[in-house]
């Protein structure tokens, strides 16, 4: 568990799927980028998502953030393909809406980007279809910067080619955070 001023973000659980899945199901407009979205919302669906989320943790470091105080379902914060070589990873993040505004998933964000630091990484990126402006200024806040974009990258899930903006921050290798 990592414990924030405001936060604990703790590994999967299938307990608390009925949590993730109202999270989920609230922010239906907002989280239309994100592949698979819609099926998340399914309280089965969840806990399997969960249970995988447990299982891949040998590849993948994935936390769920709650408001230490109220217990409310902040988001789904995960460090994914890594690279030892350079050594990099991605951040994915996915937010309750309903708790927009109070930067809770800013500092959820930032908790997840201090443990890569500290595993050594010096290069943290984030993909994202590039009509998610929410995600795009949840990058740009955690210091990210546009590297490019991918045109005509993936399908939506409606199957619209849909471009992918890529940002990254890195660290100078040689500094001591």
């Amino acid at each position: 568990m990592i414990e924030t001023e405001h936060l604990r973000l703790v590994v999967s659980d299938p307990v608390w799927a009925p949590k993730f899945a109202e999270a989920l199901r609230a922010s239906t407009d907002e989280l239309r980028f994100i592949p698979g979205w819609r099926k998340a919302g399914d309280v089965e669906y969840a806990a399997s998502s969960l249970r995988r989320s447990i299982e891949s943790a040998r590849d993948d470091i994935v936390r769920h953030a709650f408001e230490r105080v109220t217990n409310d379902y902040v988001g789904r914060i995960d460090l994914h393909s890594w690279d030892d070589d350079v050594p990099r990873c991605e951040i994915g993040y996915l937010g309750a809406t309903r708790m927009t505004g109070r930067g809770l998933l800013t500092e959820a964000c930032r908790a997840m980007m201090d443990l890569a630091w500290s595993m050594g990484v010096i290069r943290i990126q984030a993909t994202c279809d590039a009509r998610n402006a929410r995600a795009i200024r949840m990058a740009e806040r955690l210091g990210m910067l546009h590297e490019g974009v991918r045109l005509s990258y993936e399908r939506d899930v409606d199957g619209t080619l849909c471009d992918e903006v890529m940002l990254a921050i890195v660290r100078d290798p040689t500094s001591n955070g």
